[in-house]
């Protein structure tokens, strides 16, 4: 998508401007990148100057407020609910 993008903008450029995306993308990440490249084309930004690793590094840098994914929590569920899921143990040979 970004490699045929940049083939039609700059043409004798294309190649230096791919390797530049895809060392941001080895140093922050290929799906964050992705999204950043997606983003981008979606919003029409396909021109020379638009779209390469300083481009990419800019939305990148935008993004970088959000929450980390590891951030999350998850409230405790009391053990006897998969008892109740598993029949209390009637038909599983579970003894209690």
């Amino acid at each position: 998508m970004a490699w045929d993008a940049l083939r039609e903008a700059a043409p004798t450029r294309a190649n230096k401007l791919y390797l530049g995306i895809l060392q941001v993308a080895a140093q922050e990440g290929e799906a964050r990148v992705d999204d950043a490249l997606r983003g981008l084309l979606e919003e029409g930004e396909i021109g020379e100057g638009k779209l390469n690793a300083d481009a990419i590094g800019a939305v990148l840098s935008r993004e970088a407020g959000a929450p980390p994914a590891t951030g999350v929590l998850v409230a405790e569920v009391p053990l006897a609910t998969f008892d109740e899921l598993l029949g209390a143990g009637e038909a599983t040979g579970v003894v209690q």
